[in-house]
């Protein structure tokens, strides 16, 4: 078995990348290595590869720790289990552009949720798969499953991961 969108398809927020890979969530590790055991197929979407791979810079201590999560990120990408994007989708992104489109910031304003989480949502909403999985550990982002059946969201699974605060 591998990736298949007749499987069920999961879409892990950036943070779940970031804080399973760091080891500061262990349900965000151990939803990562769900993923190593062949037991999830999992969505990344350019935009959700750049996030993570900015928000490892963006964190990390000193550049050798930082260049070792994003390898190892990137070495992940080649699991059957992980639809990835090619290189050249995630030199397209950016992220500030993403973000800043007045279509964003609607739907942003309307949803109640930050303006970073659209592109997530909106990947979702365009999987094919019947039942896509959202899992997070932005509060915020998770409560929008409460009302999601209001803005015609009904198709798509909310799981939030625990982060210790």
């Amino acid at each position: 078995m591998s990736f298949s969108l007749e499987s069920r398809v999961d879409i892990y927020d950036s943070n779940v990348w970031v804080h399973g890979l760091t080891r500061k969530s262990a349900d965000a590790e151990a939803r990562i290595q769900e993923i190593i055991d062949n037991k999830r197929c999992v969505l990344v979407t350019p935009y959700i590869y750049e996030e993570v791979d900015q928000a490892i810079q963006r964190d990390s201590d000193n550049q050798q720790a930082a260049d070792e999560l994003r390898d190892r990120f990137a070495q992940m990408m080649s699991n059957p289990f992980i639809s990835d994007p090619n290189h050249q989708e995630v030199s397209d992104v950016d992220l500030d552009t993403v973000r800043s489109d007045p279509t964003v910031q609607a739907f942003a304003e309307v949803l109640e949720i930050q303006a970073k989480d659209i592109p997530i949502l909106q990947a979702a909403q365009q999987c094919s798969n019947p039942n896509p999985t959202i899992f997070t550990n932005d509060e915020d982002f998770y409560e929008l499953s409460e009302r999601k059946e209001r803005y015609n969201l009904g198709r798509i699974e909310f799981e939030y991961v625990e982060y210790p605060k």
